[in-house]
């Protein structure tokens, strides 16, 4: 994992503990997170649970309870990776195009019926229509920069409609079906400080999509 000691080189090491606060209960694991998080920048080809837990030497028990039971702070790590952004495109030179955002979707093909959001659906990853889970994300690109801003699980409507389900998964009540284009709405949050806010020109989405997003030139995007 020489590429992800560099990185943290690069960054600098307070950033990137900084970044861990925001992954699991330090007092319930500490000696996980490091090699979860380093396992996710690495170069493996594949970074589920038991690839990484192998390269870093963690038992694969350990790392599996740490995903399922730890208190994960993703809305800090969102804003925070989202501030971070920020003052990064604010650094940069201007680039002729302006900064664009860039909307899309990712697959994964899953068998069964207990990940949440499995069902059989179009997979790019594949494809073709097969069972797995859609997620959609959103990012930011201005010259050679790109970053990832935020990625949200696309809830089917069979899966929104049956609530007990979705509680077995672990899906909150809050959670609902929205069309792909709806769950990749800017995400601008009135309470967001100005400096979270990037200001994007135009909004790139799936050509399908172009037919669906009202107001594609949006002013803000955080």
């Amino acid at each position: 994992m020489a590429e992800v000691e560099r990185y943290i080189s690069i960054v600098g090491g307070h950033k990137y503990n900084r970044l861990l606060e925001s992954v699991g209960e330090a007092k319930l694991v500490n000696d996980v997170r490091v090699p979860y998080c380093r396992g996710l920048l690495s170069d493996l080809p594949r970074k589920s649970v038991e690839p990484v837990a192998l390269a870093s030497g963690t038992a694969v028990r350990t790392l599996q309870e740490f995903l399922v039971a730890a208190n994960w702070e993703h809305v800090a790590a969102r804003d925070r990776l989202q501030r971070r952004v920020a003052d990064a495109v604010a650094e940069l030179p201007p680039d002729p195009l302006g900064v664009i955002g860039v909307i899309d979707e990712t697959s994964a093909a899953k068998k069964g019926d207990k990940t949440p959001g499995v069902r059989r659906q179009y997979l790019g990853c594949v494809g073709k229509i097969d069972s797995g889970i859609v997620t959609v994300h959103i990012g930011v690109t201005t010259g050679r920069f790109q970053a990832l801003l935020d990625a949200e699980l696309y809830l089917p409507q069979s899966w929104a409609a049956d609530r007990e389900r979705c509680r077995e998964a672990g899906i909150p009540d809050d959670v609902r079906y929205r069309a792909k284009c709806g769950s990749a709405r800017p995400f601008h949050r009135p309470s967001a400080p100005p400096p979270e806010k990037l200001p994007c020109a135009p909004l790139l989405t799936p050509s399908l999509w172009g037919l669906l997003v009202r107001n594609r030139r949006t002013g803000v995007f955080a």
